[in-house]
């Protein structure tokens, strides 16, 4: 079982994450401006249970104190059992939640150091 949840997690970074070719993704020099936490829905026990019972109006307000509180990263846990049993409505909250995450346009949290992943 933990296998299948480290391979849901792999294609979805995979699936996610841009693609560069040609540069080389390092780190900032400078982390001090990284502040990051981990995300579980508040109703919820367990990361299955947040994408099985998932609230896009919930994550857009959890998103909206995030960067009210100038936290810029975020990490969930994406559950192997949540994706079996319903797969489309699993990636259509993958997206949602992904979208939510973005910082809008004009907003001072999004300029971010040069070389940074995007």
């Amino acid at each position: 079982m933990q296998i299948k949840s480290t391979i849901v997690l792999a294609l979805s970074v995979v699936i996610l994450s841009p693609v560069v070719r040609g540069e080389q993704r390092t780190a900032p020099g400078d982390v001090s401006k990284i502040r990051g936490f981990n995300y579980e829905s508040a109703p919820t026990i367990g990361h299955n249970e947040m994408w099985l019972q998932y609230d896009p109006a919930e994550t857009e307000r959890d998103m909206d104190y995030a960067r009210r509180l100038n936290l810029n990263q975020v990490r969930v846990f994406l559950g192997y059992a949540a994706y079996m049993r319903d797969k489309a409505a699993f990636r259509r909250n993958l997206v949602h939640f992904v979208r939510a995450c973005q910082v809008p346009e004009g907003d001072p949290q999004r300029s971010r150091p040069p070389g940074w992943i995007r």
